[in-house]
Formats: structure tokens, C-alpha cells, sequence
């Protein structure tokens, strides 16, 4: 029977986002083959999993650390090591999640839906215009559950458990939101690759690892029924459009105003 605590420290969390990238690195390709939107470039899961192991170099050596340091570690880490547009949405996810939990020596049930919170605002914050039946969606699902989890009385154990099954649910459901998912077949792969990050954190809270970040047993994780496998004639279809590149870079500088900057480069587009 695992101690079920009521309130987690930095170790904790840590241990929590390492079982979260081990469980991704072990469906990294499920997740690449379900990758049609917004280009089918079929990297999605290698993105988001590179982008939180860029998370675990930060905070691996950060033992005895406070929740509120972990946090903002993991912030910094998946900031600077985001790949593709679904690292750049993690990273303001685990932004998110920092916010939450700044200044915190540890955290309980209400902070973590605080966290939760702030992830989808920042997550969403992050995208120019958002797109439903994606990732965003998935993040947005997980927020709300967690909010309504606080209608009675809920540990983080209880938190992590609604969280990931609301990830999973919403991930079902992207097909009915975006058509270009629909008409390959798959659900959206950034949403499926969160929810298996937090089907991770949910293990690792639960005692369903065997030390830091080891899954027990090591298996993927799906949803409810197939994902979807992407459909021969949606790439016959598409095979033939073309594509520009995907870039990311970084803008460092004091008093810069992000939303004149952000609608400069619109312009531009």
C-alpha cells in the first residue's frame, strides 16, 4: 500500500516529471506516427520528449531542492531546449507550472490546480491563434478537471489520477474538433504526447515506479480505444503540398513588450 502524502516536495516533483520522460521516450514513436497537423512531419513525439529531456538535465542534480526551485528549474530547462511548435507550447505549459508554484517548499492539492491553472493560460498565451482539437485543447481539459477536483476534498494523488484520465478523454475527442485529424484517422499527437506525460506523473505519484523516473513495469500508455494509425490516402493527398520550415528562436532584452512584437511578426507572416 503506497503512503498517500498531502503535501509533495521538490523531490517529489522531480521524480514526477522523470517517470513523466521515461513514459515519453517509451512512446516516442506511437506518438511521431499519429503526427499529421499542423504539418505531417512526423516528429512531434521526438520534440516533446528532447524538450523534457532538456527538463530532466536541469533537475536531476537538484536534490533536497524546494518545489518552488524544481519548479522554475524545469521552466528554464524546457524554455531553452524546446523543439517544434509542441515544445514551445510545453515549455509555457511547465511556465505555467512554475508560477503555480513560485516560492513553494512544497505544495498540496489547491496549488498544484493552481499550477494546472496558470499552464493553460500561459499555454495558451503562447500561440498566436489557437487551434482547437490540439494539444492546447488537451491542456485547457486538464485545467478544468482540476479545478472541479477541488469540489471536495482532494489530495494531489486525487488531482494527478482525475488529471490524467481528463487528458485522456479530451485526447479522444480532438478527432470531432479538427477536421485534418479526422480525415487522417488519428487523434492530435501533441495532446496524446501530454497525456502521456501526465499518465507519467500520475504513476510516479501513486508509488507505480521503482525509483526515480522508472516506470514499474516499463510499458506505453494509450487511450481508450486506437489513437488512429494516419491514413494512406490522407498522405496520397498531401504528399504533394508544400511545407515551409518550422523555427524557433529566443528574444532576450528588458522592457520588451510582447504582445507589439508578437503582432509585428504577424504582419510579417
Amino acid at each position: 500500500m503506497v503512503e498517500t502524502k498531502s503535501r509533495l516536495n521538490g523531490d517529489d516533483l522531480r521524480a514526477m516529471f522523470l517517470a513523466a520522460t521515461a513514459l515519453m521516450e517509451s512512446n516516442v514513436e506511437a506518438i511521431n506516427a499519429l503526427n499529421v497537423f499542423p504539418v505531417p512531419d512526423g516528429d512531434t513525439g521526438t520534440n516533446m520528449f528532447l524538450t523534457l529531456r532538456s527538463v530532466v538535465d536541469r533537475i536531476d542534480p537538484m536534490e533536497k531542492a524546494s518545489a518552488g526551485d524544481v519548479a522554475a528549474a524545469m521552466a528554464q530547462g524546457a524554455l531553452m531546449g524546446a523543439r517544434g511548435n509542441s515544445g514551445v507550447i510545453l515549455s509555457q505549459f511547465f511556465r505555467g507550472l512554475a508560477i503555480g508554484l513560485e516560492g513553494a517548499s512544497d505544495f498540496g492539492a489547491e496549488e498544484l490546480v493552481s499550477a494546472y491553472r496558470e499552464a493553460r493560460e500561459h499555454a495558451y498565451q503562447a500561440v498566436g491563434d489557437p487551434v482547437e482539437g490540439t494539444m492546447l485543447t488537451v491542456i485547457r481539459s486538464v485545467a478544468e478537471a482540476a479545478e472541479a477536483s477541488l469540489d471536495g476534498p482532494a489530495t494531489v494523488q486525487d488531482v494527478c489520477k482525475v488529471v490524467s484520465a481528463a487528458a485522456r478523454d479530451s485526447v479522444a475527442r480532438t478527432p470531432m474538433m479538427l477536421s485534418v485529424l479526422r480525415d487522417a484517422g488519428v487523434v492530435d499527437a501533441g495532446g496524446q504526447g501530454l497525456a502521456v506525460l501526465l499518465e507519467g506523473v500520475r504513476r510516479s505519484v501513486e508509488g507505480e515506479v521503482s525509483d526515480l523516473g522508472e516506470i514499474a513495469p516499463p510499458k506505453a500508455v494509450g487511450i481508450e480505444g486506437p489513437t488512429g494509425l494516419v491514413s494512406t490516402e490522407f498522405l496520397a493527398a498531401t504528399n504533394e503540398e508544400i511545407y515551409g520550415y518550422c523555427t524557433q528562436f529566443l528574444i532576450q532584452g528588458d522592457g520588451l513588450n510582447v504582445d507589439v512584437i508578437r503582432d509585428t511578426m504577424r504582419e510579417m507572416a
